[in-house]
């Protein structure tokens, strides 16, 4: 991308102002490239828009709005909102797995060759395994780089590690069902820790609302095969129950941008017809119900505003009295995935809050300091 850049540049400088305006548009609007560009820039527009000038009730209520639509515009419109900005450009890189695929993430990585990838990661200090949410039926790996960036930055910053993050891009419903998923997670960890040789005590598996839920069912399923734990998880506003009977599903109903109906449906998708009864309590999808005696160091977050309220609460106490050690980091007044994305986060006082917290967190675990 940054030799297009350099590219249009010189040959603007060497043409007729009218001419180089024309040339510019038909790089950006022709080209894959040009495109990819121009949708960061529109993507960190509204970003930038919706945070600082316009009401948040009606950027809740769009975002509501997109959470009820038919799944081609919620997909289609998440995708283009989440595109990464041009300054994010060279710090992503795809990888393509055995029946996976997703991004490594970190500074000076998307030119590099495949032997520079294995030393990048060798060399780290931290790496994180990430699942994305979007109610296991929409999302892609690469939704959350100003997240991603600000997590690398406040642990370098704080404990001078080198935080790396492989974010999964998953199958989605209802194309593929549960526990397809589930599989494919297990894969992305033991490509890390077989295939990349990467110290299980060097791992954080984190991910947000429906990729909370893949965290801790992928740390159970590692406990079960008796494979090596990471060394924490971290779950932003999981879905941990798929019982829909809570009372936050009500109380925050108007107040969420996600709602019962809508995880409703987004269930019919995920789960198959043939279980769809069994699995709604089922500690082989719903983790609220499981044995939670094994998890390692969990940090949990979630929004006072959010419908997932009372169950993430409740599973958090949960954890606790299975003998986990777990920290919980709320916002009174904020919504689901409050943590991830700075337009709900809304001020800069509170991103930069939890990702403080995190990055303490991240920075004691790896130096094992809430072993028991």
């Amino acid at each position: 991308m940054d030799e297009l850049v350099k590219h249009v540049r010189d040959h603007l400088s060497q043409v007729k102002p009218t001419r180089a305006v024309l040339g510019a548009i038909v790089i950006l609007l022709l080209t894959k490239s040009g495109r990819l560009y121009l949708k960061g820039y529109l993507a960190q527009a509204l970003s930038a828009l919706s945070i600082h000038v316009l009401p948040r009730r009606l950027v809740i209520g769009s975002l509501r709005r997109a959470f009820h639509a038919p799944l081609w515009y919620l997909r289609s419109n998440l995708n283009l909102v989440t595109t990464p900005a041009p300054k994010y450009r060279g710090q992503y890189r795809p990888v393509q797995g055995k029946n996976w695929k997703g991004h490594w993430i970190g500074q000076s990585l998307a030119n590099s060759r495949a032997s520079d990838v294995t030393q990048w990661v060798s060399a780290s200090d931290v790496i994180v395994l990430y699942f994305h949410g979007g109610g296991f039926v929409s999302g892609h790996s690469l939704q959350y780089m100003a997240a991603f960036s600000k997590w690398q930055e406040v642990v370098k910053a704080k404990y001078n590690y080198r935080v790396k993050i492989l974010s999964v891009d998953y199958d989605l419903a209802p194309e593929h069902k549960w526990p397809k998923q589930n599989k494919q997670c297990m894969v992305a960890y033991k490509y890390l820790i077989k295939d990349m040789k990467v110290n299980p005590e060097k791992i954080i598996i984190a991910g947000d609302s429906a990729g909370g839920n893949l965290t801790v069912m992928l740390t159970l399923d590692l406990e079960a095969h008796h494979l090596p734990l990471p060394r924490g998880i971290v779950m932003i506003s999981p879905w941990v129950n798929f019982s829909t009977t809570s009372a936050s599903l009500t109380s925050n109903g108007r107040r969420d941008y996600i709602s019962k109906s809508s995880l409703q449906q987004a269930l019919k998708a995920y789960l198959p017809a043939n279980r769809f009864d069994e699995l709604l309590t089922s500690p082989d999808a719903s983790p609220f119900n499981a044995n939670l005696a094994s998890l390692p160091p969990t940090l949990i977050t979630y929004g006072g505003y959010e419908i997932f309220r009372d169950d993430v609460k409740a599973f958090a106490e949960r954890c606790k009295d299975a003998g986990a050690l777990v920290q919980v980091l709320s916002h009174e007044t904020r919504e689901h995935d409050w943590v991830v994305d700075p337009v709900i986060a809304q001020t800069n006082d509170a991103w930069e809050y939890a990702w403080n917290t995190i990055g303490t967190w991240t920075g004691h675990v790896i130096r094992g300091e809430y072993e028991q």
